[in-house]
């Protein structure tokens, strides 16, 4: 009797166990089923594409523009023969910087509902300073508005 008794305590112990171990094979075929429609519904119809395709969308651009930044900071510049420490970005690189601007506006103009309403505001801020709509900004200075961009929105970093 003891026995029986001490194998029926050592099951009730382990019924978790038992439990977890049951449901993890159905666990793992709904998540492949999720991932395989998501695929699916983005791939195939075409009505939109996923947050993580956005995310890596507006990712690409951000790494692009500050990527023209730190190539362009430190130039000299030549100025009726003189060469001068650029501070601000030539006529070409800054009409680059817009254009990349523009591309990261339009993704949240377009997907707006993958990103969170709070954050769509903010970062319109600070697209505004980094494109100069908000008075003059130096190269210097963008560059840490990238970096700043890049710790504050999780999306932005590289996984």
């Amino acid at each position: 009797m003891n026995a029986l008794y001490s194998i029926d305590e050592l099951m009730g112990s382990n019924e978790i166990n038992v439990r977890l171990a049951a449901m993890t094979p159905a666990f793992i075929l709904f998540s492949s089923i999720r991932y395989f429609f998501r695929y699916m519904f983005y791939a195939f119809f075409k009505l939109g594409r996923s947050r993580e395709q956005t995310y890596e969308s507006f990712r690409l651009v951000m790494l692009d523009l500050e990527r023209l930044l730190v190539m362009r900071d430190n130039d000299l510049v030549t100025f009726n023969g003189n060469d001068a420490p650029k501070n601000v970005l030539g006529p070409k690189d800054l009409g680059l910087s817009i254009l990349l601007i523009h591309e990261c506006r339009q993704i949240l103009q377009q997907s707006h509902r993958r990103f969170k309403a709070n954050d769509i505001k903010n970062i319109s801020e600070d697209l505004s300073e980094l494109s100069g709509e908000r008075g003059c900004i130096s190269i210097r200075q963008q560059i840490q508005i990238v970096c700043r961009m890049t710790r504050t929105y999780a999306f932005l970093n590289a996984r």
